[in-house]
């Protein structure tokens, strides 16, 4: 995510410049948002592009923790968000259009990229991938998400 965000804000640069130049930029950011994964068919490998890696995480994140008796409100939540964030955001772009800065339509890649990309910097700084892991959580809260599993 932080790297197609950093591509992002580049993309005005690159419409400007030529639309060559968008392209290829268009083609990295979709490329810096998808995984690279290899699969078998009839004994022939093929690379298979499949949409980003955010599911299979969230779901591997709820896993860890969230206790049973939470676990399916929890990931319902967390998947109403990205419904949330497409409104959200496709309504702020309209307004950004009309009144955001460097000529409106740019606003929105830099607004958004550098959004995911503070984003990504709170992600890999605070969160990890267990609670056994984590160096901010307490001791109480810790049991409490821990006690469920044995």
């Amino acid at each position: 995510m932080g790297i197609g965000s950093l591509i992002t804000v580049s993309i005005p640069f690159f419409a400007r410049l030529s639309y060559k130049a968008l392209i290829v930029c268009l083609f990295f950011t979709g490329l810096a948002h998808v995984n690279l994964r290899k699969f078998y068919f009839k004994n022939l490998e093929i690379l298979n592009f499949y949409k980003g890696a955010f599911w299979p995480s969230a779901s591997a994140f709820w896993a860890h923790w969230a206790p049973n008796s939470e676990r399916s409100r929890l990931v319902g939540i967390a998947s109403s968000g990205s419904k949330m964030g497409n409104i959200i955001a496709l309504s702020l772009g309209g307004v950004l259009c009309v009144y955001g800065f460097d000529g409106g339509w740019p606003s929105i890649f830099y607004i958004f990229g550098l959004s995911g990309i503070v984003w990504s910097i709170l992600m890999l700084s605070l969160a990890s991938d267990s609670p056994v892991e984590h160096s901010f959580i307490g001791k109480r809260e810790k049991e409490f998400i821990l006690g469920w599993k044995f």
